[in-house]
């Protein structure tokens, strides 16, 4: 709660220490410009927990607008300058925008879908149990995992899914390993390596040697292995960029994430990336 020395909420609250340690708060990044401060601005909207602490804070500063304004249509507060979103400057977005416009969406589908796949992390992993035992059926013993269920057969333990996990399978199969994982920012299977227009990636699932050239350039620029895998699953797939292109989330989470994307039980990456989206047009 006390992590920003300029911070707005919805309602005011008379003591900020009655609030439990550990509640958690959303909390988001603004313009605070718009506001009518002079720097970007950490907000929080803590109705969750039934009280904040504007009347403390924020209102010392004489907001040129209302704070129930700020909020009242926000069921998940829209983001403005969102550093998990936008890009962090002038270099980058340029770079962004080529990508994107090489792939044929608009950036702010990139940055969604940048920031729902991986939150801006570029060593982000998650290696699939159920694809590396699909590819070596042999080596199930030696694989630690716990499908869903008998309709849904991934696996959602992270123990079994962490970059240990990967590398535990990448030491019985390397190319196995690569295929069966989801690399960085955008959270690319391995399995698409073999359509980049790149011989330190495009042999990672031929032999241990093009494996271990495809770790070495993850590890050693993995924002570039990322976008590499991101534009080569979109070159065959026109349908992905339709639906980005018509902002049709559903249709699109169904293709970038599988049939079990979203709906009941489901982690809803439909509605996650219509909200990323609406962010990233504000960057």
């Amino acid at each position: 709660i006390g992590m920003h020395e300029w911070a707005i909420s919805d309602v005011p609250i008379e003591d900020l220490n009655s609030i439990p340690a550990g509640s958690e708060i959303t909390c988001f990044y603004a313009d605070g410009r718009e506001l009518g401060f002079n720097q970007r601005t950490l907000f929080f909207n803590a109705s969750s927990i039934g009280s904040t602490f504007m009347s403390m804070i924020a209102q010392p500063f004489q907001l040129p607008i209302s704070l129930s304004n700020l909020f009242s249509n926000m069921s998940n507060p829209a983001v403005v300058g969102d550093p998990t979103v936008c890009p962090k400057d002038q270099a980058e977005k340029s770079r962004l925008q080529e990508i994107a416009n090489k792939i044929g969406i608009q950036l702010p589908v990139l940055l969604a879908i940048r920031r729902v796949e991986s939150n801006g992390r570029p060593t982000a992993v998650r290696f699939e149990p159920h694809r590396f035992v699909k590819q070596r059926p042999d080596l199930i013993a030696n694989i630690p995992y716990a499908p869903q269920s008998s309709k849904n057969p991934v696996d959602y333990n992270y123990k079994n899914t962490n970059l240990n996990a990967l590398q535990r399978a990448y030491a019985l199969d390397p190319s196995a390993a690569i295929y069966s994982t989801s690399w960085g920012l955008y959270q690319v299977m391995g399995s698409t390596a073999e359509k980049i227009d790149d011989e330190s990636l495009n042999q990672a699932l031929k032999s241990k040697e093009g494996a271990a050239s495809f770790m070495e350039s993850f590890n050693t620029d993995p924002v570039n292995v990322a976008e590499k895998l991101l534009v080569a699953w979109f070159s065959t797939r026109q349908n992905a960029v339709t639906a980005a292109a018509n902002q049709d989330w559903l249709a699109f989470a169904r293709i970038y994430n599988g049939p079990l994307c979203c709906g009941q039980g489901s982690h809803n990456y439909h509605i996650k990336l219509a909200q990323a989206y609406q962010s990233a047009l504000k960057c």
